[in-house]
């Protein structure tokens, strides 16, 4: 799952608890909304700065501010920009945390793992199922994401793991199936061995 398709998943999914997400999508997500609360950051920065350097500007040179200060800075803007970095970082809240739950059941664990983040520590152990494998084959949660069966251990470029039964072919994650080779169908015997079905001097059947 690439970049654009994890972000359209994430608001197509919205607060879809249900079933499982592999892991390009929730990192794909989580870049997502780390960019967008990075740029959201950097605007409301900004605003920030054109509000106070009005007032800031009217100190004296002990750093005393006169008593109207306050009322030569820009607050309009800098109050809308933190109107809309609040209803932007809610807006993203439940999808990621419904994305979450989601890759903890592709690791067959409940989401109600989450709460273990308000333990100290709890973020590293939570790190460590993030970056986990999905679980092969279908689970409690759904089926594998990755549309793996999970009915024989997988082996890299679709080949056969040491074991499997004869004539096995799965394919491993991130591997397409191994080639399979084309044989062309035999020719199908002529109705008369002395007379060839393209011979046109072949006499009609009697």
């Amino acid at each position: 799952m690439g970049f654009i398709e994890a972000i359209r998943t994430g608001f197509t999914k919205y607060a879809d608890f249900g079933g499982r997400a592999r892991r390009s999508e929730y990192w794909w997500w989580s870049l997502f909304t780390g960019l967008v609360s990075l740029v959201m950051g950097i605007v409301l920065a900004i605003l920030m700065t054109i509000a106070f350097v009005p007032v800031v500007s009217q100190a004296d040179s002990d750093g005393n501010l006169p008593s109207d200060a306050l009322d030569a800075g820009f607050w309009v803007p800098m109050v809308i920009g933190w109107g809309i970095y609040t209803v932007v970082l809610l807006g993203l809240l439940l999808p990621s945390l419904a994305v979450f739950v989601r890759r903890m059941h592709d690791t067959d664990r409940s989401g109600w793992w989450y709460w273990i983040s308000l333990v100290p520590g709890g973020g590293i152990v939570l790190l460590v199922f993030a970056v986990q494998d999905s679980t092969p084959g279908a689970n409690r949660y759904g089926p594998n994401p990755k549309g793996i069966d999970g009915s024989w251990p997988q082996a890299p470029h679709g080949y056969a793991a040491p074991g499997a039964p004869t004539g096995y072919q799965a394919a491993a994650p991130g591997y397409l199936p191994a080639p399979q080779a084309a044989f062309p169908a035999p020719p199908a015997p002529p109705a008369d061995a002395d007379q060839s079905p393209d011979d046109p001097f072949a006499q009609p059947p009697r």
